[in-house]
Formats: C-alpha cells, structure tokens, sequence
C-alpha cells in the first residue's frame, strides 16, 4: 500500500541464474545482471506497471 493505492512489485530473472532453485525462500543477489535481470510494479488499482528497473547494463 503506498497512498491508498495496492501495488504488486516483482523480481524477475532467468531460470538459469545462480541459486535460482532457492528463490522461494531466498533472495536472488545479481550485481550488473544486465536486462535478464528487472523488477515491476504493477499498479492494482490502475491495472498498469507503473515502475520498470533493470539490473545494471548489458
């Protein structure tokens, strides 16, 4: 909740990424992972993303 308003936020990364197995219980750690690696926030309220970062360049 951020101003009365629900968002989502999500951590996206490939199926091959390093300690990608524990993900459900652990953080996934990438330094400069390139477009691979990114989180959204999606707006619930709006039905929109409203945030896109990348981790680090290409």
């Amino acid at each position: 909740m951020r101003d009365g308003r629900r968002y989502v936020y999500a951590n996206f990364f490939p199926p091959n990424a390093s300690d990608a197995d524990d993900w459900r219980t652990r953080p996934i750690m990438v330094c400069d992972g390139g477009p691979w690696f990114f989180g959204a926030e999606y707006d619930v309220t709006a039905g929109r993303i409203t945030q896109l970062a990348f981790n680090g360049r290409a």
